[in-house]
């Protein structure tokens, strides 16, 4: 997991991780994470400023990031661009609460499963997001929701145009 970044916490140990002004691009992982992948059982901080992700791929969820962090994290002003996942979130996946996407853009992103551009359990917001012409191979060519576990989507002045093989999936 993670191709180029694995950062796990445990209970024992606190981090806060920032990246910014980074380009990621042609990475790739057996499993999780084709570029990124974040674990934490406790609250971390994560910030993802002014990052590119493009052409990244992962075996399972996640092509460019996977995160399951506890508490808040940020990414701003980022764009994933042409990843790729074995499984589901073909930009992103987001497998706990607490993550806010502002700026963020998911163009040309692809799942074999669900969530083209980006698969999320549990709450997240998304502001002025972009998202465009992701595939997915079920459902959810942008985003797929995860509603198994009491999942609220806050989505304000954002774009979700031309995904396919529908804009939003999710399960009950």
């Amino acid at each position: 997991s993670g191709g180029v970044m694995y950062a796990y916490q445990n209970y024992r140990d606190s981090m806060e991780i920032r990246v910014e002004d980074v380009i990621f691009k042609g990475n790739q992982a057996e499993e999780d994470g084709g570029c990124i992948f974040f674990y934490a059982d406790v609250g971390c901080p994560v910030k993802i400023m002014n990052c590119t992700f493009i052409s990244n791929r992962s075996g399972s969820d996640g092509g460019a990031v996977y995160s399951m962090l506890k508490g808040e994290s940020l990414f701003v002003n980022t764009d994933f661009i042409a990843n790729s996942a074995g499984t589901s979130g073909g930009g992103v996946y987001l497998a706990r609460k607490g993550h806010l996407l502002v700026n963020v853009v998911f163009s040309g992103n692809e799942a074999i499963e669900n969530g083209g551009g980006l698969y999320a359990k549990y709450f997240q917001t998304l502001a002025n997001v972009t998202i465009s012409g992701n595939r997915a191979g079920t459902s959810g060519g942008a985003l797929y929701s995860d509603l198994t576990y009491g999942f609220e989507l806050d989505i304000h002045n954002s774009i979700l145009w031309n995904n396919l093989p529908d804009a939003i999936g999710g399960n009950k």
